[in-house]
């Protein structure tokens, strides 16, 4: 699932989670994981997400414009004062017309990876968030999972070259255990 609605944040995904499983049997243990990707628009490499796009077969129009328009110049403007223009050299314009979707683009071999590994994870993105939902029988399977889970994404994301704001981290739990 990606999540880009209007006025959502990240945890509205862990919130809509929990109402889901109220409904159902409260046996068994329960955690949801959210990941901050670290500066996530500037660490994409412009050269991989054209080799996403190829390879998923994205509109090749889109992107080459979603690309020109990366290169434009920007002017920053603090009150009155306006700074000369910089042309970025290196990510996207988190704030421009395809950053978010050019995002996912880039995270799209992460995300079919991890479900072909890590099948009984829910896994899904809200703009730079990763979120993942587990669940089992015992601690020690969610636990595990979740551990199975976090080696599949660091290890792209290593690949990829996209750190994880490990201080923005957010676990939340039915089990103090899990929780920590």
């Amino acid at each position: 699932e990606v999540n880009m609605a209007t006025r959502r944040t990240a945890t509205d995904g862990l919130y809509r989670h929990y109402l889901r499983m109220a409904g159902q049997d409260p046996q068994g243990f329960h955690a949801t994981i959210l990941w901050d990707l670290k500066k996530a628009f500037a660490n994409i490499d412009r050269h991989q997400l054209v080799e996403c796009a190829r390879h998923f077969l994205y509109p090749q129009c889109w992107l080459r414009l979603a690309l020109a328009s990366y290169q434009w110049p920007r002017t920053l403007f603090v009150g009155t004062i306006a700074m000369p223009a910089l042309v970025p050299q290196i990510g996207v314009a988190a704030g421009a017309m395809s950053a978010t979707y050019d995002l996912h683009l880039y995270l799209l071999h992460t995300i079919v990876m991890h479900r072909k590994q890590c099948r009984h994870v829910q896994l899904s993105i809200h703009v730079d968030d990763i979120i993942r939902d587990f669940e089992g029988n015992s601690e020690e399977a969610v636990l595990e999972a979740v551990t199975h889970s976090n080696e599949v994404l660091q290890q792209a994301m290593q690949q990829l070259a996209m750190p994880l704001a490990a201080d923005k981290e957010q676990v939340v739990a039915n089990s103090p255990s899990l929780a920590t």
